[in-house]
């Protein structure tokens, strides 16, 4: 866990590195999306080209890490894009995470994704 400047930091050197070569690579370290990302996986991270939708899994700036997980909710605030507040949810969770500003995001990962077993189950338990 980084100290909230040094997080900024590597924020911001993640968003270059996202602008100049198109993607970046993470290595994941928790389980908060076990079984879909394991802990130690590397992930590919693109920037966002399209409106997030439920399920996209995004890399965003939590307190004190990166964190890896799952659009459960997009409130969007018209004509204001950046402000935007999307809620996510680890695999395990049944509960909301803080909601996160849409600045906050530093990209969507391509690398893995829910399949529709999955979504499907995740629909089911949060019924």
């Amino acid at each position: 866990m980084a100290e909230p400047a040094a997080l900024q930091a590597i924020f911001i050197r993640s968003q270059m590195a996202l602008q100049k070569f198109g993607s970046l690579s993470a290595t994941i370290i928790s389980k908060s999306m076990s079984p879909i990302i394991e802990k130690g996986d590397q992930i590919e991270v693109k920037p966002i080209t399209e409106a997030l939708q439920r399920f996209d899994i995004i890399l965003f700036k939590g307190e004190r890490e990166l964190i890896c997980h799952y659009v459960w909710h997009v409130n969007q605030v018209m004509n204001q894009g950046d402000q935007d507040l999307v809620t996510t949810r680890g695999i395990p969770s049944r509960r909301d995470d803080y909601p996160v500003h849409r600045k906050d995001i530093l990209g969507v990962v391509v690398s893995h994704r829910l399949n529709l077993w999955w979504k499907m189950r995740l629909l089911w338990a949060n019924r």
